[in-house]
């Protein structure tokens, strides 16, 4: 069962899936510190529902909390290894931070992965997204 179903369809979690049409609502509307406690109750509810993550992730960068949203996609990157979205985003909020060498490494493994990546729709245009954004983080990397 994906997390999408595991969410949505099951009875057992009515909760969960109000907390999270919720939290999405909120994040929507731009309320990232409202959005914030409900995403990480979501992920305490079933820490398997991978998209929390993101929600969380983006909701935690949008207030300032750029350190914090790295430790939870780096949680992400445990429960989804072979995604190579979670490493890009990974790599994106170190450049926030002009951690361009740790962006690039990132960058790297999220290239490796993307061949390999089920979960990806348009594999050749995000493989293209990644080799540009890898090109540019390698040479701000050599200035470091």
């Amino acid at each position: 069962m994906s997390d999408v179903e595991a969410l949505f369809f099951d009875p057992s979690l009515p909760d969960m899936r109000v907390l999270m049409t919720q939290a999405e609502a909120l994040y929507r509307g731009g309320n990232y510190v409202k959005a914030i406690p409900m995403f990480r109750r979501v992920i305490e509810m079933n820490p398997d529902v991978s998209f929390a993550y993101f929600y969380l992730a983006d909701s935690l960068t949008m207030v300032g909390e750029q350190d914090e949203a790295i430790a939870v996609m780096e949680r992400a990157a445990v429960l989804l290894p072979g995604s190579s979205a979670v490493l890009f985003n990974i790599a994106v909020l170190l450049e926030k931070l002009e951690r361009h060498r740790e962006a690039q490494g990132y960058l790297e493994r999220a290239l490796a992965l993307a061949d390999s990546d089920l979960s990806l729709s348009n594999r050749r245009r995000v493989k293209r997204e990644i080799r540009r954004k890898l090109r540019a983080t390698r040479r701000l990397a050599r200035r470091q």
